[in-house]
């Protein structure tokens, strides 16, 4: 039997929640006149059952990697970081993550991505 999935988007379902926590490091490493950003971003997803209910739900997760424009700046995805790393990543930077939970069941989705950018770039 296939699981079911479910759609949330700018609304609210009171069968899921999705908290989102991020953080950030910094490094400027002076040989080679770069700074590097890393983000490191927590999905903690929640499903929350009725009595009885069974059955796994599918929940497509999608995070926003950014997309360079300018060769200035380079971002790369460190999968070995993610946990676990994307299902894909789309030429518009969106990260997409399938993830099958049972009734009241709980997952956690990392992804950890660098922005580097030569000196002279501002606003990282």
């Amino acid at each position: 039997m296939r699981p079911s999935g479910a759609e949330l988007a700018f609304g609210s379902c009171d069968d899921y929640r999705v908290v989102r926590r991020a953080e950030e490091s910094r490094d400027s490493a002076g040989i080679t006149q770069r700074t590097v950003v890393t983000r490191t971003v927590e999905l903690h997803l929640s499903r929350f059952s009725a009595p009885g209910e069974q059955g796994e739900q599918v929940v497509v997760l999608r995070e926003r990697i950014p997309v360079s424009e300018v060769a200035a700046v380079e971002v790369r995805l460190r999968e070995e970081a993610c946990s676990p790393a994307p299902d894909v990543v789309d030429a518009e930077g969106i990260a997409r993550w399938d993830v099958s939970l049972p009734p009241d069941g709980r997952r956690t989705v990392t992804l950890v991505y660098e922005l580097s950018a030569k000196a002279k770039v501002v606003g990282l």
